[in-house]
């Protein structure tokens, strides 16, 4: 049999398995993070009682009304500082290179990413990162990447990336 096709068959069982694997890692990944929420959830509760101790349940219904509506108010303004810190942890609004190893890690664990594959000799690709670092810091909740389009043979492959010319 040709050796050729034995080395691209292999290629392929390979790259397949690479991606089953961070797939796998990902959302192993996801789940562990999914249960230490909810064990700190769980121990918010079981803590909730010991906040205030000297004051007693609430006497009249206003009363209750406004504590759930404080708890809620606490709760939306608690996540959108956990959002927030999220997005400068990530480096949002900011357009960088990523290289190949990277790029899956990237891709499964941002949830809005724009990744541009260039070439180093194609003006174009000169003319759109210029553009993506513009457009990078307009939009601060995606995530802007780049790759080498050279040195990933196996995502452009994969990816089906093509380039168009303009006659």
């Amino acid at each position: 049999m040709n050796t050729n096709l034995l080395n691209n068959i292999a290629f392929d069982i390979v790259k397949d398995k690479v991606i089953e694997d961070k797939v796998k890692e990902y959302t192993e990944e996801q789940q562990r993070e999914a249960e230490e929420a909810l064990r700190e959830n769980r121990k918010d509760e079981e803590n909730e009682g010991d906040e205030y101790p000297d004051i007693e349940d609430p006497d009249s219904e206003e009363e209750r009304i406004m504590q759930k509506e404080l708890m809620k108010r606490k709760e939306q303004y608690d996540h959108l500082v956990e959002k927030e810190n999220k997005k400068k942890s990530q480096k949002y609004g900011t357009y960088k290179d990523i290289i190949e190893t990277e790029f899956l890690d990237t891709m499964l664990k941002n949830e809005n990413v724009v990744c541009h594959f260039y070439h180093n000799d194609f003006d174009r690709c000169k003319i759109m990162d210029k553009h993506m670092k513009i457009i990078a810091e307009t939009h601060p909740d995606t995530l802007f990447v780049r790759i080498n389009a050279e040195r990933t043979p196996f995502f452009t492959t994969k990816l089906q990336v093509k380039v168009f010319y303009d006659f």
